[in-house]
């Protein structure tokens, strides 16, 4: 008989432990329940009619993730792991087709709120590429088999672990079930030193890839200029009456160089986890997108200006190069050096 392991994160007394031992009854699966909260005093109103194939758990919260579910994992044998925080209200009845979409053969079954327009989603899907192929990549419930849980060490919490198990890419089949039958996970505002928290934890997940970008964009500054300076003054002294064409074969050069620095550098450390393709194939694209941003930085630039969005140009050209940066960034993540993950339903 197969074992099925339910955490709970944060929970409380009131879980129904027998209501939901009943709904699974007829499953044939061993259950254990175990659950992380403040209060480390046992449970007593167990159903006796369970007592055979029915393990309640619980552990003291230390306060963090990481070492909670360490524990948690420690007392959890099942061959399918539940995971859950308590404000969600899971029910039998959605675990019961979670387990019928693993027993498919699916790795990783997510219960999903549908499509997910608030701000903390549209933040972690956009930053982070991973996680763009599920529609609720913050689902706070979802069930996965034992061995792609194994030997993980998280870094933020409960609302980000489904999170990090996507990114480290260990489960090879993932699907979604839809969760309408409670409301699942908190809606509360966040003050704005919890977003800068929550903003900084995607960061962590993404690597901080648009932040490498962003250095990798500035030193290619330097090997511009530098470049240009070199050829501007080398083509010079041989100049043949042909002083007209200096300044821009000078330019192309120094653009060119720039970009395979650029790309040589971001290849290297910005995405050197993502490996596969061909390296010539991606230097090809990459500079195609960032001649496509450099000509919409351009026209951005001249369009504020002339429109008097931005009157100044020296800001406009500012707004222009952001505009330029974001096509280059997300056209190298989702198009150069993309994530291939396959989402079934």
């Amino acid at each position: 008989m197969e074992t099925l392991s339910l955490q709970i994160y944060h929970g409380s007394s009131d879980f129904p432990i027998g209501d939901f031992a009943t709904s699974l009854e007829d499953l044939n699966y061993k259950i254990e329940i175990v659950i992380i909260d403040d209060d480390n005093s046992s449970y007593s109103s167990i159903n006796p009619e369970f007592s055979s194939s029915l393990k309640v758990v619980r552990i003291k919260n230390c306060g963090n993730f990481n070492e909670n579910f360490s524990e948690a994992m420690k007392s959890s044998t099942g061959d399918f792991i539940v995971v859950s925080d308590a404000s969600s209200h899971i029910n039998g009845d959605l675990v019961r087709r979670m387990l019928d979409k693993a027993n498919e053969g699916y790795d990783l079954v997510v219960a999903s709120r549908g499509k997910i327009r608030d701000m903390k989603t549209i933040i972690a899907k956009v930053l982070v590429r991973e996680l763009s192929g599920l529609s609720d990549p913050l689902s706070n419930v979802f069930v996965v088999r034992r061995w792609a849980l194994e030997d993980l060490d998280f870094n933020t919490g409960i609302q980000t672990v489904l999170a990090e198990i996507l990114i480290r890419n260990k489960a090879s089949r993932i699907a979604e079930v839809p969760f309408t039958t409670n409301r699942h996970g908190s809606k509360r505002m966040l003050s704005i030193k919890q977003y800068f928290s929550y903003i900084y934890a995607i960061l962590q997940l993404s690597k901080f890839r648009v932040i490498k970008f962003g250095l990798v964009g500035l030193s290619g500054v330097v090997i511009n200029e530098g470049f240009l300076y070199l050829f501007h003054n080398i083509l010079g002294i041989y100049d043949a009456g042909l002083s007209f064409f200096i300044l821009p074969v000078s330019l192309v050069i120094a653009i060119e160089a720039s970009v395979i620095w650029n790309f040589s550098f971001n290849n290297k450390w910005t995405f050197s986890d993502r490996k596969g393709g061909n390296v010539f194939v991606k230097l090809f694209k990459y500079n195609v997108f960032t001649g496509i941003g450099a000509v919409v930085n351009i026209f951005s630039t001249v369009a504020f200006t002339d429109f008097r969005i931005i009157p100044d140009y020296l800001i406009a050209n500012i707004a222009g190069i952001f505009i330029g940066f974001l096509i280059n960034y997300f056209s190298s993540d989702y198009l150069v050096w993309k994530v291939e993950r396959k989402l079934e339903n």
